[in-house]
């Protein structure tokens, strides 16, 4: 965006000299261009065509801005539209290098010799590396660095779900998006033996 781009220059040029009087009028002046395409942009993600939607939340994520990545995941997120949603679940995902799942996050489970189990094996935040991603199949391989995406080594979404196989871990998982916009689910350890609330650190 032409406005975002301009109003960072400008600052950045006004602050090298210590001296210098800050121009505010132009400082306010971009800010408040900025400000009007955000806007703009804002109305498009809520447009009543999801086409548009999509389109505008792939323009802005592709763009570059930090600030339009963030609008856009905060908006889309929330869409009504379940393609929309995982449209932006897959972006989120595609950019982490570590995919962190917690642990049984509400305590519920009291049981001594599980809790044992659980805390020995999967411990209460269970963080899995990201070695690629292979967007055709909307795969993040685990742990290895893969042109395919390793059917014993993954997480793989699908809609707003998102399923785990970990091999040498001998874990699997099952989570899905809810209207909180969490990653909820399950995580299964065969050392554990019973599946486990779970849930991963989404954003």
């Amino acid at each position: 965006m032409r406005f975002f781009t301009a109003f960072f220059v400008m600052i950045a040029m006004s602050m090298p000299a210590q001296a210098q009087k800050l121009d505010i009028e132009s400082i306010v002046a971009g800010a408040q261009g900025a400000a009007d395409e955000l806007g703009v942009l804002r109305e498009k993600l809520a447009d009543p065509d999801v086409n548009i939607r999509l389109a505008i939340f792939d323009a802005m994520v592709a763009h570059g801005d930090p600030t339009l990545y963030e609008v856009a995941v905060s908006m889309a997120i929330k869409d009504v539209d379940p393609v929309v949603r995982s449209r932006v679940m897959w972006e989120i995902l595609s950019r982490k290098s570590t995919i962190t799942i917690l642990v049984d996050p509400e305590g519920t489970i009291t049981d001594k010799d599980l809790r044992g189990k659980i805390d020995g094996r999967l411990t209460a935040q269970y963080v899995v590396q990201i070695g690629s991603v292979i967007p055709e199949e909307n795969c993040l391989v685990i742990y290895y660095d893969n042109n395919e995406c390793n059917p014993s080594y993954n997480f793989i979404q699908s809609g707003e779900s998102l399923t785990m196989f970990y091999s040498n871990q001998k874990a699997r998982a099952q989570f899905r998006l809810n209207d909180q916009q969490e990653l909820v689910g399950e995580i299964l350890s065969e050392w554990v033996g019973v599946p486990v609330p779970a849930k991963i650190i989404f954003r």
